[in-house]
């Protein structure tokens, strides 16, 4: 019996699908939510496209830290992850 170990990280960073585009919304953008726009807009191949909560007073911030790193805007403010799941370009 032979045994495989293998890093789904490397694994996961060669392969390549039919979208190169990673798009990917984030739910609860204070604090903690923040950080992981923060790590998401390192990666080249990662848009964030969706911001979730339910404190609306949020949504700006959050619009303006994107768009200082990136130049663009989060496309779309939810404050229902329902909706956010229906959205079949996430």
């Amino acid at each position: 019996m032979h045994l495989v170990n293998i890093s789904t990280s490397k694994v996961g960073a060669q392969i390549i699908g039919a979208n190169e585009r990673v798009r990917i919304g984030v739910c609860g953008i204070r604090g903690r939510g923040s950080s992981h726009i923060d790590g998401y807009m390192t990666q080249d191949n990662v848009e964030v496209t969706t911001l979730i909560d339910v404190d609306e007073t949020q949504f700006a911030a959050r619009q303006r830290q994107i768009r200082d790193k990136t130049g663009r805007e989060a496309t779309n403010t939810v404050n229902d992850i329902r909706r956010a799941l229906e959205d079949k370009d996430l």
